[in-house]
């Protein structure tokens, strides 16, 4: 499913590496070594911005470090967003009820309202898989995801499913930590998280890419 839509984020903890032993997993004494991360892979890259200039052109302000679509509903256009806005995440909403995912009797989507004001709720993999563009794999968790297994992530980017939120954003390995083309990626896959070390490394992946002031934190 090459087609489906995926957000490239820094995905982060630490990388994980045995030590000491004889190198088997386990100590001279036979008991068994539980690794250490490496001191400075213990962090994540996060973007956040200082002032509205430093946001997309989607965003109408920043506020509190974070880039916000909206701040009351007026923000939002009624037509598309009847749901207005959620000042907690600073984005609009489709809906906030069913009712609200239909329009001129057509469903939009999959015509049930979720938990995040998307009309992506569904009970059953067909829900989804129905829609049309192919994106999404089935039902996780009451809304349509775009992946249940990592074999429907394509490549090009994090090759592992979240399970928890059906999005294709855990790594499999360092090389997806970057965007396609970095000549070596400074990041470190660990656990389905990319690490950094320092703020140097956030702004060489993702500085020319993005206005949004990096940093390893």
């Amino acid at each position: 499913m090459s087609n489906r839509l995926r957000a490239f984020w820094p995905l982060g903890l630490g990388l994980m590496l045995g030590c000491g032993g004889n190198g088997n997993g386990t100590g001279s004494d036979g008991t068994v070594i539980i690794p250490d991360k490496p001191v400075g892979w213990t962090k994540l890259c996060v973007g956040s911005c200082k002032a509205k200039a430093d946001c997309p052109a989607s965003a109408i302000d920043c506020v509190n470090g974070v880039c916000v679509a909206c701040k009351s509903d007026g923000d939002c256009a009624p037509a598309t967003f009847k749901g207005g806005c959620d000042t907690i995440k600073g984005r609009c909403r489709q809906c906030k009820v069913d009712a609200d995912c239909v329009a001129s009797g057509t469903k939009i989507q999959t015509g049930q309202c979720n938990a995040d004001g998307m009309c992506m709720k569904c009970t059953a993999d067909t829900d989804c898989t129905s829609l049309p563009g192919g994106l999404y794999a089935g039902c996780v968790q009451g809304s349509c995801g775009l992946c249940k297994i990592d074999a429907d992530c394509p490549m090009g980017g994090p090759s592992g499913c979240d399970t928890a939120t059906g999005t294709c954003s855990k790594c499999n390995a360092d090389s997806e930590c970057c965007p396609a083309g970095t000549a070596s990626c400074p990041l470190k896959c660990d656990q389905g998280k990319c690490a950094c070390q320092d703020d140097g490394q956030c702004k060489t992946v993702f500085g020319t890419t993005s206005t949004l002031q990096w940093s390893c934190k």
